[in-house]
């Protein structure tokens, strides 16, 4: 599983916005390939993943809280979108 903390990606790329009451961020798969990454994330609340497809909401049960950054890993498809949004 490849690590990244909220840097350039080839294939995974984000998009960050800071709500009032939350951290959204819109991480997608633009390669052909399928992606498993591990993903360090601002943000230390209530985690929920938003399946952009489906409109599938899960809570994020795996996940590593430090310093105030949340670690998760996430699996992609090819050209799958992911919302992850941690609640403040």
């Amino acid at each position: 599983m490849k690590q990244y903390e909220e840097s350039y990606l080839s294939d995974i790329k984000y998009i960050h916005r800071n709500l009032k009451d939350a951290e959204l961020y819109f991480i997608f798969n633009e390669g052909k390939e399928k992606q498993s990454v591990q993903v360090t994330l601002t943000g230390k609340g209530t985690q929920v993943i938003w399946d952009a497809m489906t409109g599938e909401v899960s809570k994020i049960e795996k996940f590593v809280i430090t310093d105030g950054k949340a670690t998760l890993p996430i699996d992609f498809e090819p050209y799958e979108t992911k919302f992850i949004v941690l609640s403040k």
